[in-house]
Order: structure tokens, then sequence, then C-alpha cells
């Protein structure tokens, strides 16, 4: 009878596993074509795995703190603000909670789709056609002016989101987690750095940068050198696909990707301020978390893009985050590689991608066990 018990329970948890996991992977999936770019699908794992009691507490507290805004400004999305860092907890909270063999599946999926998603990147740089479809049947096209305008200011491709930047997120949130816990497979860091090139996006270039800090810090130089061999898996594939569409393909957009960085970076040089670059490429994201950290005392409620400035905004000050950024530095922060971690928490979202943010909230101690439960 225990026996029985234990295997519903076992069943049950790795069936949490994939909803957690498949449901972040989805996490921009809009066929309904509804108002929105981002949507937690991972939520439902939370009937089916555990989660930590703090969740519910800090919950509380930032509900609380919404209703407050909401007083005082009916207007103000404090609630939605809070909302989605609590669901974001929830995610974390989750995996934080699994055991070894169902972390090792969780980091499995989010793989996969790594691979996958880079494909798809592949394609639809290859063909505007398949790029067309990907996003009306996978995200939608319920903004159809801005989505049109940020592709032609950016002219990457979007993968398997509503805009490159968003996918850039979950992309490096979810290789965040792989290259934790399987450092050693690093065929999945180009496959990343390939994505980010392909997707094209100023914010995610930046976050692809403190990616490779987090890789490094923790596995060192050589892994540069073994990244360069693992690229050489995908030169076949990029060969066949170019002479399939050899023809059609228009070869000066191969020159379009580095174009982008390269003038990326010249601004950055020539105005000494990352902001200002991050403004002229069409991009504000920055630097309304920069506007979050500029005051004391706020009077007025602003959306925040990054859980640290939502959370500042929703407390009326940027000392909150720069307390709990302290205490996180004191609690988690044992290893250098967990500065890129909080960084993330600072400047990164959407919110509710809980996959970037988790190093930065829960630290990196449970890492060795589950590598070592892998060997």
């Amino acid at each position: 009878m225990n026996h029985g018990r234990q295997f519903l329970k076992i069943s049950i948890t790795k069936l949490g596993a994939y909803f957690l996991s498949i449901g972040t992977c989805l996490i921009y999936f809009n066929p309904l074509n509804i108002n929105n770019e981002v949507f937690p699908y991972f939520l439902v794992a939370v009937f089916f795995l555990n989660f930590s009691l703090r969740v519910f507490i800090i919950g509380s507290m930032l509900l609380v703190a919404a209703l407050a805004w909401l007083i005082y400004d009916p207007n103000a999305r404090s609630f939605i603000d809070a909302a989605n860092l609590i669901v974001m907890l929830f995610g974390c909270s989750m995996f934080a909670k699994l055991d070894r063999p169902n972390k090792l599946l969780v980091i499995k999926i989010f793989s996969t789709f790594l691979v996958f998603n880079c494909f798809i990147c592949i394609l639809q740089f290859v063909s505007a056609d398949f790029q067309s479809f990907t996003n009306t049947f996978f995200s939608a096209e319920y903004r159809t002016s801005v989505l049109d305008s940020v592709r032609a200011r950016n002219g990457g491709v979007t993968g398997f989101g509503p805009e490159p930047a968003y996918t850039a997120t979950l992309i490096v949130g979810l290789a965040m987690i792989v290259s934790a816990y399987k450092p050693k497979n690093l065929f999945i860091i180009f496959i990343v750095l390939l994505t980010l090139v392909l997707l094209r996006s100023v914010s995610g270039f930046f976050y692809g940068f403190i990616y490779l800090s987090f890789v490094l810090s923790r596995q060192g130089t050589h892994a540069l050198y073994q990244i360069g061999r693992a690229s050489l898996a995908i030169i076949p594939l990029a060969v066949i696909l170019f002479y399939i569409n050899f023809s059609q393909y228009d070869w000066v957009r191969l020159g379009e990707i580095s174009d982008r960085m390269i003038k990326f970076f010249l601004v950055f040089m020539e105005s000494g301020s990352l902001l200002q670059a991050e403004e002229q490429f069409g991009s504000n994201r920055l630097i309304g978390v920069y506007y979050a950290f500029s005051k004391l005392h706020f009077t007025s409620y602003e959306t925040g893009f990054s859980p640290a400035a939502a959370l500042n905004f929703l407390t009326g000050t940027a000392l909150t985050s720069v307390i709990i950024s302290l205490f996180l530095l004191l609690k988690r922060g044992r290893r250098l590689s967990y500065l890129p971690c909080l960084l993330f928490v600072i400047i990164c979202g959407p919110k509710l991608m809980w996959p970037v943010f988790y190093f930065g909230l829960f630290g990196t101690e449970n890492i060795k066990e589950v590598k070592i439960d892998e060997n």
C-alpha cells in the first residue's frame, strides 16, 4: 500500500515537472490571439509540485503594497506587477523544491527546446514566409503595426516569441539553468549564441554577454575552445539549408547580422553611455530600469520591467531593491558567478520569466548536488 502511494507521488511530481518545463518553454504561445505577450502556463504545475511557504508570505506583502497604490492611484498597474512577481516566485520555488531526477528532467526539456528554437530561427532567417507562418501560428499578430516596426528596425528573426527581445530573455533564462547544471554540454552555449545573433536584439546581446560571464566564471576560459569545437556540428545543417534555398536567398542579410552589432558598439563607444546607445537603437528597457533606481521616493506609479524595478515602484523607494540585493549578496553570493545572476534580477524582464531570475533569488548552492547525481 505504501509502495503504491510512493509510486503515485513520484508520478504526480514527474507530471508537475513536465508542466513546469513545457509551460515555461511555451510561455509566449498565443494561438487565441489574446492581447498579451506572456502567458504563465507553468503555473499549472502548482497543483502537482511543492513550493515554499515563504512565497505566500512575500506574495501577501506584495499584494498589500499593490492595494495601497490602488487606493492612492486607481489607474496604477500595481496589482498586475505584484501578481507577475508572485507567479515568478512560484516558478522559482517549484523548481527549487524538485528532487534531483526531476530537476534533470526539466533541464533535458529546456535543452531540447533551445536546440529546436535555434533550428526554427535558422528557418525564419532563410525564409520570410516561414517567419510569418511561425508568428501567426505561435505568438499571433495582435500588434501587427508594433511588431512590423520592431522587425523593420531590427531585421532579426523572432523564434518562438512575439519579438526578438522577448525571445532572447527566454533563451538566456533556459540556458542559465542548463549551463549551470550541465556545464559539459557546451554545444548548448553555441546554440544560445547563434540564436542571439539571429535575433539581433540589443538587449539580447547584453543578456548574452551576462550569460557568458556566468558560464566563464564557473567553467573558465577553456569553455571558449570547447564552444568552437561544438560549433562544427551545426555547419553541415547550415550548408544544407543554404543549398536548398540558394537561388532565392538574399545573401546580403548575412552582413546585416554583424552590421547591427558593430553599429551598436560604435554608438556606445562614441556616446560613452549604454542607455543612449540603447535609445538610438529603438529600445528603452534599460532606460526604464534606470528610472526605477533614479529616485529615493516615488510619488507616481510606473510599471517596472525587471523584478527589482517593479519592487521599487511597489514599495515607493529605490532603497528596497538595494537593501534586498545586499541581503542576497551576503546570503546567496558565495561565488563570483553569482553576480551575473543578481544582475539579471535588477535589469532583465519580462518579470514572469522565472529561469533567468532563479539563481539570483535562490542561489547556486544545490547545483553541485544535482551534477553529482547526474554523474
